[in-house]
């Protein structure tokens, strides 16, 4: 990993409606697509980030992301009305929330 570059990844480890896929996005950035137990990486600039997915709602997570740092950002899909709802928010291994 580049020492300039910031480094996420984004988790989705629930089987939940494994086959429905989230977008994820970076601000209005499409940066990628998740399904139950998936994950993917995400090498950005330094800097605030604002992710988010959306299904029937929107769910954003505000970041301040360093170089060379890496961070894990995890997207739990929960029962909704009439689809998935979805939740963004920041783990660190060995936390709670990280299984």
């Amino acid at each position: 990993m580049p020492h300039d570059k910031s480094f996420a990844v984004l988790i989705r480890p629930s089987s939940y409606s494994g086959t429905i896929g989230l977008n994820v996005f970076d601000g209005e950035k499409i940066i990628g697509h998740c399904y139950g137990q998936t994950y993917f990486y995400y090498e950005c600039e330094p800097g605030v980030h604002i992710f988010a997915s959306a299904l029937e709602n929107n769910a954003f997570m505000k970041a301040t992301l360093l170089p060379g740092r890496i961070y894990y950002v995890r997207i739990a899909p929960l029962f909704g009305m009439a689809q998935l709802r979805t939740l963004i928010f920041p783990v660190y291994p060995g936390g709670s929330d990280w299984g």
